[in-house]
């Protein structure tokens, strides 16, 4: 059985410490608390992931700041859905707005990786 692999690269913390780890990326975390930026200065409380469903704002909020990796933390907003026990969602509908979020961000000629700019 394949085990899935978490970063151990290190980040230095400029914000908040993070709470306990449940799954690590470079950039995102999921924690108990919800989703934590792994430096410390962005967060989604667990309870507010779900917040407005139907328009899934937090990847489309986050998918427009060029200092997020898009795919990891669309990877960590499914990792919280599923590790914080959400199972009622439309997935159809998370596919689409996750879709259009990654054409934006290509029509605007966004890096894939845009890290580069500061928050």
């Amino acid at each position: 059985m394949a085990l899935i692999a978490l970063d151990e690269t290190q980040v230095h913390v400029q914000g908040e410490q993070l709470a306990d780890i449940w799954w690590r990326g470079k950039q995102w975390a999921v924690t108990e608390y919800g989703i934590e930026a792994l430096d410390g200065t962005y967060y989604v409380e667990k309870d507010r992931l779900l917040e407005e469903a139907e328009n899934w704002p937090w990847p489309r909020q986050l998918g427009t700041k060029r200092w997020v990796d898009p795919d990891e933390f669309c990877t960590a907003f499914m990792v919280a859905i599923v590790l914080h026990g959400f199972s009622e969602i439309n997935s159809e509908s998370l596919r689409m707005h996750l879709t259009k979020m990654m054409e934006g961000r290509i029509k605007e000629g966004w890096p894939k990786h845009g890290a580069a700019d500061p928050r």
